[in-house]
């Protein structure tokens, strides 16, 4: 004896002989396809690549905060310095003043009052980090020279000095008029396994003391050309 033929009609499968099936009706399989749809779209997303969205965020927050160094600055009428501590992911960044005397100088010996603290979260910081001299992960994956140059010396001047590390007495600051008192560059490394390699996503913050603050990313360090963020 032969299987039976199906028909069906309405939503509903029958066979030949007038018995319903006892498989799905079309909205069954609708409902099906649409919840495999959706998990391997949560699939697709949680394979992602992670430093690309931790180097883009650990740069905004760095950014954020230089802004309101350079805002504090303006708002005070005196210099705003800029205080780095530790390193690699567990680098942060500090700005603040010194009080002044009677006469109106700064005095160091009364310490820096802080205003306000960089700090990676800690997601950010599995996948990305803070690049400081010291520890030479830059260079590890964009020598230098492609930093610097990067799209030409409007972008960053010959005499940019990485600010980071910074002496114990801070040396670098934004003056009253918003500027800084030297050009200086701060730069942001993806990591794997704690480490950079090279084709990790890499940006550059560039602050001039002609062309202000601004910001560059390259999504492979190795390779590619800058984009502005």
């Amino acid at each position: 004896m032969g299987h039976p033929s199906w028909i069906c009609s309405k939503g509903q499968c029958m066979s030949h002989r007038g018995s319903p099936s006892k498989g799905f009706t079309l909205i069954e399989m609708l409902v099906v396809i649409a919840i495999i749809g959706i998990l391997t779209l949560a699939a697709t997303s949680y394979s992602l690549p992670k430093q690309p969205g931790a180097v883009r965020g650990t740069t905004l927050a760095l950014q954020a905060t230089l802004r309101d160094a350079q805002a504090s600055a303006t708002a005070r009428g005196q210099n705003v310095y800029l205080l780095s501590s530790g390193s690699g992911t567990g680098l942060t960044l500090t700005y603040g003043f010194y009080p002044l005397t009677t006469a109106g100088i700064e005095n160091p010996l009364l310490g820096l009052q802080v205003l306000g603290t960089f700090a990676p979260s800690s997601q950010n910081a599995i996948y990305a980090q803070v690049d400081d001299a010291a520890g030479a992960k830059l260079n590890a994956t964009a020598p230098t020279p492609d930093i610097r140059i990067m799209a030409g010396p409007a972008y960053m001047p010959a005499g940019s000095v990485p600010l980071i590390p910074t002496p114990a007495v801070p040396t670098t600051f934004f003056q009253p008029n918003g500027q800084p008192n030297v050009s200086f560059y701060l730069s942001v490394v993806g990591l794997k396994s704690g480490n950079p390699y090279s084709t990790a996503p890499i940006s550059v913050i560039s602050v001039t003391t002609n062309a202000g603050i601004n910001t560059y990313y390259k999504g492979v360090a190795s390779s590619g050309t800058w984009q502005r963020m």
